[in-house]
């Protein structure tokens, strides 16, 4: 389940809502590696996530309204073009059931803004816990329309939550409870509306494009 949890979560952030702003988070996988800063950026349809990737800085900007993704390198001096609509295909199993979805109806305040706390169940009782926030967008591939850009790519049982939420569900703690140990996969620590120049949502000049593998399958 948390990879579908992930992937509906984590797909434009903040796009098509107004927020303009820099976001400062811990995000960790889980696995007992200690959490990695994050900083986020959005502005207008677009948005950037800075973090360390295997131990290189890296960062990734979401064009919402070109459903598009790029993962920047710096230190390389290259980027990479990515399909969003593509990635949430491949990150979603198309035979995995829909969680029970349960609006647990608790509250509380991260970094000064409201969350409400959303409780996903799988068939086997693991659990992810998202307190999100609304009116903040949809962090990492919201879009105007919902997740991966339109309410048709919603993974079936998610239709509705999307459509209570659908002015903004933006994860402030992401918990998972598995065999009643919870772990925080994410907790935002600032959020902070502010100005932001056009110029850090692209590439600098004279970065190349790495084109990516082709898909087994794919023409």
């Amino acid at each position: 389940m948390r990879i579908a949890i992930l992937a509906l979560a984590l797909p434009g952030v903040l796009a098509g809502q107004g927020f303009e702003g820099r976001i400062t988070a811990e995000m960790t996988r889980g696995d007992g590696e200690p959490a990695a800063p994050v900083v986020i950026l959005a502005k207008g349809g677009k948005s950037r996530m800075d973090m360390t990737a295997s131990g290189m800085q890296m960062y990734m900007i979401m064009d919402s309204d070109a459903g598009e993704m790029l993962s920047v390198m710096p230190a390389q001096k290259m980027f990479m073009r990515m399909n969003v609509k593509d990635m949430a295909g491949q990150a979603l199993d198309a035979d995995e059931k829909a969680p029970k979805i349960t609006r647990t109806g608790r509250r509380e305040t991260i970094a000064g803004k409201t969350c409400e706390h959303i409780l996903f169940e799988d068939d086997e009782g693991d659990q992810m816990d998202i307190c999100a926030a609304r009116g903040l967008g949809f962090f990492m591939g919201g879009g105007r329309d919902g997740p991966w850009g339109g309410a048709a790519s919603v993974p079936a049982g998610y239709e509705k939550l999307m459509q209570e939420f659908k002015d903004g569900f933006f994860p402030l703690r992401i918990e998972s409870v598995e065999q009643g140990k919870r772990t925080t996969l994410m907790l935002v620590k600032t959020v902070e509306p502010q100005k932001l120049e056009a110029s850090l949502f692209a590439p600098p000049a004279g970065y190349q494009e790495m084109k990516m593998p082709m898909m087994p399958g794919r023409p």
